[in-house]
């Protein structure tokens, strides 16, 4: 929100663990940008992901991620290709058919101290590997 929104920088920016199935995956920050924009806008959200490791999250960033990610599991159990998608990943996981009954409760009963330990764990803004894609001289 602070990078599109308050500050203008980028026309769409997302984050996500994109291979998250076996091990440990990457932590990609995705941005859509104006070339002018590019350092301001890579810098923005380094210090957002440097706060989040510095102070956490807030209360209501939690409770809205939690609602988002119950909400979107929800709707994807609505067609039977999310349906089959889901079940097929309990299973592949062990976690059994009771798994999808089971998620939103687990989602709801994360607390802000376990995932301000996973982000002072698993993100490492220092590590970080820049990848610019289009046309930029810069």
């Amino acid at each position: 929100m602070k990078v599109r929104d308050e500050l203008g920088l980028t026309y769409g920016i997302h984050s996500s663990f994109p291979e998250s199935g076996f091990a440990d995956g990457p932590f990609v920050i995705s941005v859509t940008i104006a070339p002018q924009n590019v350092a301001p806008a890579i810098d923005a959200a380094l210090k957002i992901v440097n706060d989040y490791r510095d102070s956490g999250i807030t209360p209501e960033e939690l409770r809205d991620e939690q609602s988002s990610i119950i909400g979107g599991f929800k709707v994807g159990l609505a067609t039977n290709a999310g349906m089959a998608a889901q079940l097929a990943s309990a299973e592949l996981f062990g976690l059994g058919v009771k798994h999808l009954d089971e998620f939103p409760n687990i989602i709801r009963a994360i607390t802000k101290d376990q995932v301000d330990a996973a982000i002072r764990r698993y993100f490492h803004p220092q590590r970080a590997t820049t990848v610019i894609a289009g046309d930029y001289k810069g």
